[in-house]
């Protein structure tokens, strides 16, 4: 009975599997650090952003020199939402970085 938990049509939903230990095929949620993030048209949203403040976040390459010094600017704590190595936009000590990876 335990596959058939959460759903009463035969198909165990996400909140079942998991209790069953089995982890759901893709996630669109991510928690790192403090922060949450959705997952949304390929880019990992941190859920304390608005959208008029993503409209208006400052573009930062990964591994540009800008990323380098936004990164010495930083707390240290800080430092694992700008390593996630995939397209992020994120709200750091108030203000809101789109970080990309470099372009073939």
């Amino acid at each position: 009975m335990g596959g058939m938990m959460g759903t009463g049509m035969g198909r165990p939903t996400t909140a079942a599997k998991a209790a069953e230990g089995r982890e759901p095929t893709a996630s669109t949620v991510r928690r790192v650090g403090a922060k949450t993030f959705f997952l949304k048209n390929g880019r990992w949203v941190d859920s304390s952003v608005k959208a008029a403040d993503e409209a208006k976040a400052r573009a930062v390459t990964l591994f540009s020199d800008d990323y380098f010094k936004l990164a010495g600017s930083l707390k240290p704590e800080s430092g694992a939402y700008l390593a996630m190595g995939e397209p992020v936009t994120v709200e750091i000590e108030g203000k809101v970085y789109k970080i990309d990876p470099p372009k073939p």
